[in-house]
């Protein structure tokens, strides 16, 4: 599993988010956990005021941010996750939706195809890949980036890409 690189300037995001343990009431890929239910509502919102929305960048593609503080991870599989929409600039948005604003950056970029999307590619990239790696996590959020080529998480032919925040390891920061 290796990454491209691609440096991004600052995204933002028009969208809905949650904050809990998102995995409660279903494991995994479930349009019935709480990620499943964030996804639903976010695209109820995203119709209802889609003519209000400025500068909808790529109305096709999806965006999912998981944010974990380091509070969040001592207790458990509580985070924040936002669902939405790349707009170029921030303007009103419909009420109930809200912009995420998240910094320029380096990405380490992951194509998933297939059977991949639902496999455990997490511990897969942050416990094997990123210790290993010449880069350090820059941020704690990762993105997950649901774009045209991204047909559905069970379709063979789906390709969703999976961003992580780096930036080069320095001297001090040894390799576990």
């Amino acid at each position: 599993m290796e990454p491209f690189y691609t440096q991004c300037d600052v995204l933002t995001l028009l969208g809905i988010s949650f904050y809990g343990d998102p995995f409660a009431g279903a494991p995994g890929w479930s349009q019935e956990n709480e990620i499943g239910k964030l996804w639903q509502r976010f695209g109820a919102a995203l119709e209802q005021g889609r003519s209000q929305i400025v500068g909808l960048a790529s109305p096709e593609a999806g965006f999912e941010v998981h944010i974990e503080l380091p509070d969040d991870r001592r207790m458990g599989n509580q985070r924040t996750v936002f669902v939405g929409v790349q707009v170029e600039a921030i303007a009103p948005p419909p009420l109930g939706l809200f912009h995420l604003v998240l910094p320029a950056v380096e990405y380490a970029r992951f194509t998933l195809r297939g059977p991949e999307i639902t496999g455990n590619w997490g511990e897969r990239i942050y416990e094997q890949w990123l210790p290993a790696s010449d880069r350090v996590e820059a941020y704690p959020y990762t993105i997950e980036y649901y774009g045209p080529r991204f047909h559905g998480m069970q379709d063979a032919t789906s390709e969703l890409e999976v961003w992580v925040p780096v930036h080069m390891r320095q001297a001090d920061e040894s390799l576990a």
